[in-house]
């Protein structure tokens, strides 16, 4: 049997872009509900969203180029985009 994230698939890119926004936003509101004095320009919520993208970009960079797998790759970045 073969393993979950085994290949280069489109799903598997939308599977782990998923996964990390949403790791992400959750350490970052868990972060921000501990903070009281927040700056300005963090308080909104567009602004935490934005700043949970990040590990996606850099995901997307270690399958485009590192690693070669484009599908996987197409897949984070529909995500990335979607969110």
């Amino acid at each position: 049997m073969k393993a979950l994230f085994s290949g280069d698939k489109i799903l598997n890119g939308l599977i782990i872009g998923v996964l990390s926004f949403a790791v992400f936003l959750g350490l970052l509101l868990v972060i921000k509900n501990q903070l009281e004095n927040l700056p300005y320009w963090l308080e909104s919520q567009k602004a935490t969203a934005l700043l949970a993208l990040i590990p996606n970009v850099l995901l997307i960079r270690v399958y485009f180029i590192n690693r070669k797998a484009d599908r996987t790759g197409r897949g984070i970045l529909v995500i990335t985009f979607a969110a």
